[in-house]
């Protein structure tokens, strides 16, 4: 919701833009989709499968298909996703750079945390999406999405082995598991006032309002992730994007902060968008739960 009202101030364009519904709604209108004409079809992999036999229909009007996944949360499927847009959009050299930096932060990660790991131990995180609010546990995850920067940033993620993708954890096995760290993403979600809030346009003062009961919730008082102040916000929308290195930096640095001493995500996140983006980085996406120091 957020990054909707911020881009269309930059591109009124889109507002004229024919809507064709949302397969992931289950609202896509396909002959409506028909009717723009457009010369490719970018698509996730995921709506890909959604789409099944619409796919060659698409094809045989004319339409190419180009699949892209980010929402695997992989170095290889994320910089070869950049260099097709790249291809697709005739601006193949700024793709490359966009993917070379990408990977160079991914590297870094992994190779820093391999290298704190042969001293230390590898510290117990729990991740959730902040989408219903304190009063109740949103999804977690283990092979996808956060679950993945996770493994990247050498967490010891308590949803591994319990399922794969995403899904909820029970309040009692978050408890047993005792997280050293927990993140909680957040966005503009309307259908709970109460949600984990962060984006664009956001303060800090509001966020951590909106933040704060989640410390309160039953047990979490005897968290060790919560006496230590090992509590964090992430910009829910900030992952299956071709800057989520950024977030990827900011979990390991939380996660890991010793081996992350020269490193500010905060500072990257602002580079980035002024380096590749039309817009102004303005909002909160990024804090430590309580902390008045941010």
């Amino acid at each position: 919701q957020s990054q909707w009202t911020t881009y269309k101030k930059i591109i009124p364009e889109l507002e004229t833009i024919i809507d064709s519904g949302s397969i992931y709604t289950g609202t896509f209108d396909f002959e409506r989709l028909l009717l723009t004409k457009p010369d490719v079809a970018l698509i996730a992999a995921w709506q890909y499968e959604s789409l099944a036999e619409k796919v060659e229909i698409l094809e045989t009007s004319g339409i190419k298909v180009v699949v892209v996944d980010f929402n695997a949360q992989t170095l290889e499927k994320h910089v070869t996703s950049a260099r097709v847009i790249g291809k697709v959009m005739g601006t193949e050299k700024r793709a490359e750079t966009i993917a070379t930096e990408y990977a160079n932060a991914v590297n870094t990660v992994k190779q820093r945390v391999t290298k704190h790991l042969e001293n230390h131990e590898t510290r117990r995180v729990y991740v959730e999406a902040g989408t219903g609010g304190p009063n109740e546990y949103g999804k977690s995850y283990s092979t996808t999405m956060w679950g993945n920067l996770l493994t990247m940033a050498g967490a010891d993620n308590i949803a591994n082995g319990m399922f794969k993708g995403s899904a909820h954890l029970t309040p009692e096995y978050v408890l047993s598991q005792d997280p050293e760290v927990i993140f909680i993403s957040g966005a503009h979600w309307a259908k709970h006032s109460d949600s984990a809030l962060l984006g664009f346009d956001s303060t800090m003062e509001e966020v951590q309002t909106r933040y704060r009961p989640y410390l309160s919730r039953a047990g979490w008082k005897q968290l060790t992730a919560v006496q230590n102040g090992d509590v964090y916000g992430v910009y829910h929308s900030g992952t299956r994007t071709i800057y989520d290195h950024i977030f990827l930096l900011y979990l390991a640095k939380s996660i890991y902060p010793e081996a992350f001493k020269d490193i500010d995500p905060k500072k990257l996140h602002q580079i980035f968008f002024k380096n590749y983006m039309p817009q102004e980085l303005r909002g909160t996406f990024m804090i430590q739960v309580g902390s008045s120091h941010e």
